[in-house]
């Protein structure tokens, strides 16, 4: 009901509480269900073990009910959980993705746009690797309105290694941040899933 209440502002859009056989005729799966991090001492390898539990019911009933279907994986660790999901299943790999370092990279960008004082739309820079503690960031492309952050002067500012390391330090440690904070993360993934659903 909730969600349902916010037609107005997104569209006339149907939203049921359902069971795995009312998604035989979808196109998109997202599935973010999971045990979740309790608090920044958990890290998201804590989760691997209960969430490949969680995966393999999930999975198989979604072999039955909805074989075609493209799979979305948003729950942590997320390139771990999506390499599993390839391996539970029967569909083909390619109908099975995760969120990879999208959220990473959108946070690395607010956070270079703040720092900058520019809008994140102007700042083209990218985390790369695993999301989670294995990320790196790639400051050799970071451009902020074509210039090279490392080459340029931006906005009154030369490039500080010492700075963009504690942004990409916030950038890694954002989640177990929010978790502290308020418990769980949510809002900047379900906007980051959105963008990807799109996308297809």
């Amino acid at each position: 009901m909730d969600l349902m209440h916010g037609q107005l502002l997104v569209g006339n859009t149907s939203v049921i509480a359902g069971d795995y056989k009312n998604l035989s005729n979808t196109q998109i799966i997202v599935i973010s269900a999971g045990a979740s991090q309790q608090s920044s001492s958990d890290t998201r390898l804590d989760l691997l073990n209960r969430n490949i539990e969680i995966f393999e019911d999930i999975i198989q009933r979604l072999d039955h009910h909805a074989p075609d279907t493209l799979l979305v994986i948003a729950t942590n660790p997320v390139d771990i959980l999506t390499y599993a999901a390839q391996q539970i299943s029967n569909r083909s790999p390619d109908k099975i993705i995760g969120t990879g370092t999208l959220l990473d990279t959108a946070r690395f960008r607010a956070l270079l746009g703040r720092h900058y004082s520019v809008n994140p739309k102007s700042v083209h820079a990218y985390i790369l690797g695993e999301h989670g503690d294995s990320e790196v960031p790639i400051w050799s492309q970071a451009t902020i309105g074509g210039k090279s952050i490392m080459k340029a002067t931006i906005a009154g500012m030369k490039f500080d290694q010492n700075r963009m390391d504690q942004i990409f330090e916030e950038t890694k440690e954002a989640a177990y941040n929010i978790i502290d904070l308020k418990g769980h993360t949510d809002s900047a993934i379900g906007v980051v899933i959105t963008h990807i659903v799109r996308a297809f």
